[in-house]
């Protein structure tokens, strides 16, 4: 698909583009306050879901998040089921801003694993 194909799709058909439909739906199925949003700028998203953390550097487009799926999916860099209930969650345009951009510039996003307390 050509960039401004993927202008043209709603941020509910990019997000399927990141992830696979299972993974999806089971966003879908999170509660929406097990979701807490801690920040949003122009530079980066904050947040925490389950016991889990979730950040988003926009300036260097760096996505990192610890679950083990999200683990799992690293190399390919394939968003987990918390990842994209942030998605589902923050203000549309800004999700598509987001996803777009993941979709077009995959090439130069990192998908990291983050820190944690108990395991560095």
């Amino acid at each position: 698909m050509s960039p401004a194909t993927y202008q043209s799709l709603e941020w509910k058909e990019l997000l399927l583009k990141t992830t696979d439909g299972a993974r999806a739906n089971r966003a879908r199925k999170i509660k929406d306050e097990e979701l807490i949003i801690n920040k949003i700028s122009v530079k980066e998203i904050k947040a925490e879901i389950r016991s889990y953390s979730i950040k988003i550097d926009l300036d260097r487009r760096i996505l990192s998040h610890d679950c083990q799926d999200w683990l799992k999916g690293l190399g390919i860099k394939r968003i987990c089921k918390h990842v994209g209930k942030l998605f589902l969650q923050l203000p549309t345009e800004k999700s598509t801003n987001i996803l777009t951009d993941l979709i077009e510039q995959k090439d130069k996003w990192q998908f990291q694993a983050s820190a944690t307390s108990d395991d560095g």
